[in-house]
């Protein structure tokens, strides 16, 4: 029973972290990836009962405060504020934004939904499809949205429109404004 005695430690706390940081990343994505989500926060959440029980019964056995009780919290707290507050996307994009720039600066305005080839990796997003739209261009993102999504990014200088919406391979397009005349999308099969 060694192990209760103390408080969680390194070993919990690398392990924590990095299921923080596979979430943060999966959250960097343009679109929501229920599964891949829904599994990091039931991991976390069984993080959650094993520091709740470590933290009581070394509380209880050693009746002194230890540094590392807050340690865990802090981090999913942290984490939580970050996905509030969008940036992980926001860094992901900041860190993609020129090579997307570069891909766009020489597009050729195109007829309705006109696939044009791009590199398979585009910043720190790897992509599948790309297509000329009127107005703009729409990339399709690999990971996508999930299982029965997709979602992509979308250069679009006047904003999106009701045609571009309805228009393409997919169903339902929905824009999100990102920064400047990028747009993040969902849409369904």
């Amino acid at each position: 029973m060694d192990w209760f005695e103390h408080p969680p430690r390194r070993v919990f706390h690398t392990l924590l972290a990095a299921v923080l940081l596979w979430l943060l990343w999966v959250a960097s994505g343009p679109g929501v990836l229920t599964l891949r989500i829904g599994g990091a926060v039931l991991t976390v959440a069984l993080f959650g009962l094993v520091w709740l029980v470590r933290v009581g019964w070394s509380a209880v056995r050693r009746r002194r405060w230890s540094w590392w009780y807050p340690v865990a919290p802090l981090l999913v707290a942290a984490t939580a504020v970050a996905l509030a507050t969008g940036a992980p996307l926001q860094s992901r994009w900041a860190l993609s934004s020129d090579a997307f720039d570069r891909l766009v600066i020489a597009l050729p305005v195109g007829a309705d939904w006109t696939p044009f080839d791009v590199p398979t990796t585009v910043g720190a997003y790897r992509i599948d499809r790309a297509y000329r739209v009127p107005g703009g261009a729409v990339f399709e993102e690999a990971n996508g949205s999930g299982v029965v999504d997709d979602a992509g990014f979308a250069y679009l200088p006047g904003g999106p429109t009701a045609a571009l919406r309805r228009g393409g391979p997919y169903e339902g397009l929905i824009f999100r404004h990102l920064r400047g005349p990028w747009y993040t999308w969902t849409a369904s099969w």
